[in-house]
């Protein structure tokens, strides 16, 4: 409208202002890896749009000097998060971390990052072993890039399990957007001192995607993929904040499995198969 001196008033007219849709978040805990690596990493993390934080921090087998990258300088990843945001086509910022080099890995330095918060007042059941509470709807995955001993549940598995049924059991508020903490290794892995850490202080449940041996940036990526897919199932199946017995729960999965099962199928509803091309005539 039209001041009185000739000017231009904006006057918010109430009912108007159109709230941002909630989504998942991730956090990134990622081990810092070779800074050619992270150059080329850093638009690729804040491309995929529920990434909301990245942690850098050094292992016990990260390189000292991987520290005093100047990839890991402000001035240098803050244009390439930009340029990710971009071809992502995301406006939700990213909050960068880089932990000092001297820093390890313990419970106390997750705690002081916020790792170990739930914010539920609602769930009072925390594990009495380790202290977390595992039924906050929150998917802590511990990702080791190293030799698998034993091969741990897929990464999809673990965020249905942790934002999907025990979040359903624990009786939380409803609407609750599900979220995620992957935490992914250097070149030459986590120690087992690292491990016991995240996973038996932490309450951060191994997880693998798949049987290959992958490079750091290619396992960021493909962990940042599957974990934001199975986010989306929990989202989508309404999972986070309700309820119901086992069987429903379980019926919900295998239908949503099936669904993305018929869909991706290339055969048609009578079984032959479809061609990719358009055939004369038809």
């Amino acid at each position: 409208m039209r001041a009185d001196d000739g000017g231009v008033k904006l006057v918010r007219v109430p009912g108007t202002i159109v709230q941002s849709t909630p989504m998942p978040g991730i956090t990134l805990i990622l081990a810092a890896p070779f800074p050619s690596r992270l150059r080329y990493l850093w638009p690729l993390m804040s491309s995929f749009a529920y990434v909301t934080r990245v942690i850098i921090v050094k292992s016990e087998l990260s390189d000292d000097e991987y520290m005093k990258s100047s990839a890991l300088s402000s001035c240098v990843y803050g244009p390439m998060i930009l340029r990710g945001m971009s071809q992502g086509g995301r406006t939700r910022p990213v909050d960068v971390e880089i932990c000092d080099a001297n820093e390890t890995i313990t419970r106390e330095w997750m705690e002081r990052l916020g790792l170990l918060d739930s914010d539920d007042d609602d769930d009072d059941d925390d594990d009495d072993e380790g202290g977390v509470n595992e039924n906050d709807g929150i998917a802590r995955i511990f990702l080791d890039c190293g030799n698998e001993q034993e091969m741990p549940p897929p990464a999809r598995n673990v965020v249905l399990e942790r934002c999907g049924r025990r979040r359903c059991h624990a009786g939380g508020r409803k609407g609750r957007m599900p979220s995620a903490i992957l935490a992914v290794g250097p070149e030459r892995g986590w120690t087992d001192n690292e491990a016991r850490v995240f996973v038996d202080e932490c309450g951060f449940e191994s997880a693998t995607l798949g049987g290959s041996i992958l490079r750091v940036d290619a396992a960021v990526v493909v962990g940042l993929g599957i974990v934001s897919a199975a986010l989306d199932e929990c989202h989508a199946m309404g999972m986070t904040g309700g309820g119901g017995s086992d069987d429903a729960i379980a019926g919900r999965m295998e239908t949503s499995t099936r669904k993305r099962a018929l869909e991706s199928s290339p055969t048609s509803h009578d079984d032959e198969p479809r061609s990719p091309f358009n055939v004369e005539g038809e």
